[in-house]
Parts: structure tokens; C-alpha cells; sequence
């Protein structure tokens, strides 16, 4: 198991230990992944000063990031990136389940959300690589809820470092909801205008993790770009050379 055992943060994950082939793995508190740290303690944020943390790829929209600033003190003061946008006027937001549908018409309606992914967060997740090409780790990676957005990002970066994508979908579904990430969905969803259409099978839905979203995902990335090599070069400007400098300096 890679959580954290923080105070407060939301879903906040260690990704190191996967193996990555040839006896190789990642390295451990090097590379985080997290929903809000609105909430953290004090202790939490002497946590996160013991693990060196230099950089923070936020993928929250404005409204997210200004509803639920991150706690920063003292000697906590990471390097912070983010781009404006509104999430409910975005592609995403767009795309989210609609009113009344049945189960599995929501659940076809969340891979689609889960295929604009690695399209819509593109310069998101290109400045998180570029941050770690720089050594600027240990970095954390998050969103709101710590599962979609970051999910997605998660899975590149693993991806990118040779972790089997069978270890990814499992990385993935430890982000199934217990009940802080459910209060933390419910606040999150209730600021979209979809709010109050929604059944409780599709709330139940929204706030789950399945692996046929994340595979949704692989699959347009795939579709597009013929493989996920050709979607780092092509959509995140990297290289083999880069993937290679990645694979030397995160895994050991």
C-alpha cells in the first residue's frame, strides 16, 4: 500500500515501489499524487517538509484552487503550477454524465470524459514532466478528489517509466472513495450546473473509479497517436532521450 499516512490531506499517495522491469522500481518519496491539501495539519505539512517536496503540479480549475487554497508554512513553500480555467465550461465539464441517464449510459459517458484527459491537461502534464526533467522532484501531482485528473497524470508519468500498465490500472483503483474523498467529491460536483440532475446511481458513478476509465484514456491516446510513445513525443514534447533521462533519475 502506498498512502501517506497524513492528517489531512485528501488521497494522498506515494508512487514509489512499482517495479518497472529489468529489477528496477520507482523511487520511493520522489513522486506524489494527491486531491486537495486545503485541510493540512501542521504536522502534516512537517510531513511533507521531511520529504523535500520542491514541486506542485496542481490541476484544479480556478474556481477549485481558490475554493480550496493549499495550506503552505512555514518551510513548506514549494514551487506551485497551475493554469486558469473553469471546469464547468471546459471540455470536461462538458462531457460529465447528464441528468437522469441510466447506469450504464453514465458509465459510457465517463470514459469520454476520461478520453478528452490527456488532451484537455496536455500543457498540465508537459510542465509536469519538464518539471522532473529539471530535477525539480520530490513532486506531487493532484486535482480535487486526487483520482480523475490525477489518475490520468499518474499513469502517464508510471507509464513513462516502463511500470506495466496492469501495476497502473491497480495504482488507479486504490482511488476507490472512502468517506473523506466522497464528502470531498460531493463538494466538488455540487459547484457544476449539472448539480441536482444527478441520480444517486450516476453520483455513485462520478465518484467511483473503474478500470474501463482509465483504459478509455490509453485507448484515445492510442487511437490517436498509435501508441503512448508517440503521444509523449507528439502532445508533451519528449523524446526517447528524455524518457530515458526520466527512467535514470526515477527509478532505482
Amino acid at each position: 500500500m502506498n498512502r501517506v499516512p497524513l492528517q489531512a490531506a485528501r488521497n494522498f499517495r506515494d508512487l514509489g515501489g512499482y517495479g518497472a522491469g529489468e529489477g528496477r522500481s520507482v523511487r520511493w518519496r520522489t513522486l506524489f499524487r494527491s486531491g486537495s491539501m486545503a485541510t493540512l495539519t501542521g504536522a502534516d505539512i512537517d510531513a511533507l517538509c521531511s520529504f523535500g517536496i520542491r514541486t506542485i503540479i496542481d490541476l484544479r480549475s480556478t474556481n477549485e484552487r481558490l475554493r480550496e487554497p493549499t495550506q503552505c508554512a512555514g518551510a513548506f513553500a514549494p514551487a506551485m503550477f497551475a493554469q486558469d480555467y473553469m471546469f464547468e465550461s471546459s471540455d470536461l465539464g462538458q462531457a460529465l454524465p447528464t441528468g437522469q441517464m441510466e447506469s450504464e449510459p453514465a458509465r459510457q459517458a465517463f470514459e469520454q470524459t476520461y478520453a478528452l484527459l490527456p488532451f484537455q491537461f496536455a500543457d498540465q502534464y508537459r510542465e509536469m514532466f519538464a518539471q522532473l526533467l529539471a530535477d525539480r522532484a520530490p513532486l506531487i501531482v493532484n486535482c480535487s478528489g486526487g483520482k480523475d485528473r490525477t489518475g490520468v497524470a499518474s499513469a502517464l508519468l508510471l507509464s513513462a517509466l516502463g511500470v506495466p500498465r496492469e501495476t497502473i490500472i491497480e495504482d488507479y483503483l486504490l482511488s476507490r472513495p472512502g468517506a473523506a474523498l466522497i464528502e470531498a467529491e460531493l463538494k466538488d460536483l455540487s459547484a457544476h450546473p449539472k448539480w441536482g440532475t444527478y441520480s444517486p446511481e450516476v453520483m455513485e458513478i462520478l465518484r467511483g473509479v473503474e478500470a474501463r476509465y482509465l483504459n478509455a484514456a490509453f485507448a484515445a491516446v492510442e487511437e490517436r497517436h498509435g501508441a503512448i510513445e508517440g503521444y509523449f513525443r507528439d502532445r508533451l514534447g519528449l523524446s526517447s532521450a528524455d524518457v530515458e533521462r526520466l527512467q535514470s533519475a526515477y527509478l532505482e
